[in-house]
């Protein structure tokens, strides 16, 4: 129970970096 409630808060967090990486790689391509 607590695991889950743990990764329910990390998970945002996770989308966050995956967009940033996104965004990131983007930017590289269309450079």
């Amino acid at each position: 129970m607590r695991f889950a409630e743990q990764d329910s808060l990390l998970l945002p967090w996770r989308l966050r970096d995956f967009g940033n990486h996104n965004l990131l790689r983007i930017l590289i391509i269309a450079g």
